[in-house]
């Protein structure tokens, strides 16, 4: 019997819900571990009928500024199915992925079976989580937990990357080899100006860099002073 995969992600679009993103954003400079929690089940029970708890972690690497090449780089623990669920429905939020090199590590620790209505289980689990500012607690039909989590993942980044960007920005990750160079030749002509010792050093810098000609009327300038 062959998987109707669009059905599927119509059915996580419509039927999942974020109840409690976590507080936390992604770090910029080290990776980031996020406690989630994915309920499933019926808002009432009766004798034989459970709601299914699943708890685990899921790792996002320090954003690093790269290009992968296909999107199995972005998620991992994940089934099949996640990346062709993300590809075809958040395709630019894929792109910040894509640009900050976002890497997501899904570890599912444990899997119960509760005597518990959806409700009485989400209300439970919020209660023993209002101080856990990196936890995301999901509900989600239980063949299509694991899309949950994708979607869950995706949202964190929506609401993490422009204060990744700025921190990269300010960091001057984002900078061109060109860029970087002419800024490093402005502070060694503002360093010559003050010490005539450090001269030869900046002669040396636009002779590598292969810039001599274009500094040279400003390199003789400060020569004369």
């Amino acid at each position: 019997m062959s998987i109707d995969y669009h059905e599927q992600f119509q059915r996580t679009l419509k039927l999942t819900k974020i109840i409690k993103a976590p507080i936390q954003k992604i770090f910029t400079f080290w990776d980031t571990e996020f406690n989630y929690f994915i309920i499933s089940g019926n808002f009432s029970t009766t004798e034989n009928e459970k709601s299914v708890l699943r708890q685990g972690v899921l790792q996002c690497r320090k954003p690093a500024i790269i290009t992968p090449h296909d999107f199995s780089q972005f998620f991992s623990g994940f089934d099949e199915i996640s990346e062709t669920f993300a590809k075809e429905n958040y395709h630019a939020q894929l792109e910040k992925l894509r640009v900050l090199g976002y890497q997501f590590k899904n570890t599912l620790h444990k899997q119960e079976k509760l005597m518990l209505s959806q409700r009485e289980l989400i209300k439970r689990v919020i209660e023993e989580n209002q101080r856990n500012h990196n936890a995301t607690i999901l509900s989600a039909p239980d063949d299509i937990w694991n899309l949950a989590l994708t979607r869950a993942a995706i949202e964190i980044v929506t609401h993490s990357a422009s204060q990744n960007i700025q921190d990269l920005s300010e960091r001057g990750f984002f900078k061109t080899e060109e860029e970087k160079i002419r800024e490093e030749i402005e502070i060694k002509f503002a360093e010559a100006a003050n010490d005539r010792n450090l001269l030869n050093e900046l002669g040396k810098a636009l002779q590598d860099y292969n810039l001599y000609e274009e500094y040279e009327d400003r390199f003789y300038s400060l020569l004369q002073k």
